[in-house]
């Protein structure tokens, strides 16, 4: 028996037993022979009233009882001992189930078993190894074999085997046959040993502190927990859940400034979990003024690729204040990065700076147009500005990103699932429609756009068929002169221009966009659509230009092999399938939209 297993089951013949050793107990050691000159426990049943025999399914030393079937005892009779003790023996049992049946057979009512099994560990066949076992699973086994739980723990962290140890007692019957001990209550042997240094043992891995911390926390005990997680930090500084931990029994406490180093420290380990941004921005939300200064200069200490791990994935968890934190900091360190300065704007529409996060989108806006940047969003701009156009209509919206930038007197959004941080509501001139854009059109439409509209954006699933479809009812309501936009016209690669998002991802050519095949809608409109104008700014993925007029020029493709055609094709011809403009053509055609500018 391993050192852990021994000290245990000692501890229990002295804190449970130890005021009964004048009583006469019959006392059994379930698979008790002694295997390679390993220690046994029948030293710790030495009193004279007791009787202690070992069993086992084979003969050897310290076997008393041989039992041929090891589930079916016949050398014991039912209601027979008072003290079952089995240790590292019931993962080598393949149905322990039955065991734990013979177990309850055997005690008098009021007997207990105390058993000792692995809930972790390598491999160690005897002549098998099946189980390893959780304190849920020994209650199970308990509940199976009709025996009440007294204590069950489980060592988490502690040592190579990491002992669970449950005391099981049989329900008294009344009768005269029942055992001389009591009913007794949990006295928490296991929780005990597992708290005293001296007592414990084993090797300590970080699992420990974080389960010795979990139990003064749900005992109300914060300080303590606070303690043990920064005994377990001084040994492992590098452990992310300790160090979330932290972060979070700190703010419980009322000392979100006492958090501050600690979640600066957490997180620069990767890889960050959601409970980690988490407690993060529970901790941001308490500090003062000079203490989220203080964070945020902490911040400019972390690596650049952290700090956009950090920022994306507080868009998902919903932990704005953190991730606006983190983007001003790069921000910082590049004040030209467009994408720094929109992903900070938009983070702050989750936090307490709402109307700040507006502003900024606004100001984003038109400092990209003052520096003559060619993109949707300044595409778009110049398109509703030209026009003098009083309502915009974008589908395919999320986060908002490009929506928000958009200066229109009234605007309406369309997607089934928005993601703009802190919500919709509240925002002026805008209308939400929280659907998929062909119900929109079948339902919301004819009153939304009762006035027609006169500059769409298409931003939508990325897909033919479902671009088609958007184009086609968004030209029913297109107001005279109006005109459509459409994102990611143009794959850079096959895996960019993969039908569906999953393959592209699978894609060897994967990098982080994905534009779908909207390619194709363009190519069918310019092949079937003489009515219109059809062309694609090379910028931006490719941004599609749609309107009713005269085309530049058509292509010929029968519908059929528009599906068919492949990437290499498309590519080796991209300028004549798309009529593909450089974006110094954007300012001749909005001449040519006879609005004055």
């Amino acid at each position: 028996m391993h050192d852990s297993s021994l000290r245990k089951i000692e501890a229990f013949c002295r804190d449970y037993l130890g005021a009964h050793r004048a009583s006469a107990l019959e006392i059994v050691d379930l698979g008790a022979r002694n295997v390679d000159g390993m220690r046994t426990y029948r030293r710790f049943f030495d009193a004279p009233a007791w009787r202690y025999r070992g069993l086992d399914i084979e003969p050897g030393p310290n076997v008393d009882l041989v039992v041929a079937d090891p589930y079916r005892w016949d050398g014991l009779p039912e209601s027979s001992i008072d003290v079952l003790i089995s240790g590292q023996t019931l993962e080598h049992v393949e149905f322990p189930w039955l065991t734990m049946e013979q177990i309850a057979r055997v005690l008098r009512g009021g007997g207990v078993a105390c058993l000792v099994v692995p809930s972790a560990g390598p491999e160690h066949r005897h002549p098998v190894d099946c189980w390893r076992f959780y304190p849920d699973g020994m209650r199970a086994l308990a509940r199976h074999a009709g025996l009440a739980v007294v204590e069950v723990f489980t060592d988490w962290g502690l040592g190579q085997w990491q002992d669970s140890f449950a005391l099981l007692q049989k329900p008294r019957s009344g009768g005269a046959g029942d055992s001389a001990l009591p009913v007794f209550e949990d006295r928490k042997l296991a929780e005990r040993q597992y708290r005293d240094p001296q007592s414990r043992g084993g090797e300590v891995l970080p699992g420990f502190y974080a389960h010795l911390d979990l139990i003064e926390a749900r005992g109300g005990d914060l300080a303590a927990a606070a303690a043990v997680l920064r005994e377990g930090l001084a040994r492992f500084p590098d452990n992310a859940y300790l160090r979330q931990r932290q972060v979070g029994v700190l703010c419980a406490l009322g000392s979100p400034g006492a958090a501050l180093e600690p979640a600066l420290q957490l997180l620069g380990i990767t890889p960050i979990g959601p409970g980690a941004l988490r407690n993060v921005e529970l901790m941001l939300r308490k500090l003062n003024a000079g203490e989220q200064g203080y964070f945020e200069r902490g911040l400019d200490t972390l690596k650049p690729a952290t700090l956009g791990r950090i920022g994306e994935a507080c868009f998902s968890e919903q932990c704005f204040t953190l991730g606006s934190c983190a983007w001003a900091s790069l921000l910082r360190r590049r004040p030209g990065e467009l994408d720094y300065r929109l992903h900070r704007a938009v983070a702050l529409l989750g936090t307490a700076q709402r109307a700040a996060g507006l502003q900024a989108l606004a100001e984003a806006r038109e400092a990209q147009l003052a520096e003559g940047l060619v993109n949707r969003t300044t595409i778009v701009q110049r398109i509703i500005r030209r026009l003098g156009a009083q309502r915009y209509l974008e589908i395919g919206v999320e986060r908002a990103t490009n929506f928000l930038q958009i200066d229109a007197p009234q605007r309406v959004a369309v997607d089934p699932a928005f993601a703009v941080p802190g919500g919709v509501e509240g925002i002026a001139a805008t209308r939400w429609f929280a659907v998929p854009s062909d119900e929109f059109f079948e339902q919301h439409a004819r009153t939304a756009l009762a006035d027609g509209v006169e500059v769409v954006f298409i931003d939508g699933l990325h897909s033919y068929a479902q671009v088609l479809r958007d184009i086609d009812n968004a030209l029913t309501h297109l107001a005279p002169g109006g005109v459509i936009a459409l994102h990611d016209c143009l794959p850079k690669n096959a895996a960019e221009a993969c039908a569906n998002e999953a393959d592209a991802r699978r894609h060897l050519e994967f990098g982080n966009a994905w534009t779908g095949d909207v390619y194709r809608a363009i190519v069918h409109l310019r092949a079937n659509r003489a009515d219109l104008e059809v062309f694609v700014l090379d910028t931006d993925h490719g941004v599609g230009i749609v309107r009713r007029g005269a085309p530049l020029s058509t292509v010929e493709i029968d519908i059929e092999r528009i599906a068919a055609l492949d990437f290499a094709e498309f590519a080796a011809r991209r300028e004549y399938w798309l009529e593909l403009r450089p974006v110094s053509f954007l300012d001749e055609w909005l001449e040519r939209l006879g609005v004055p500018g």
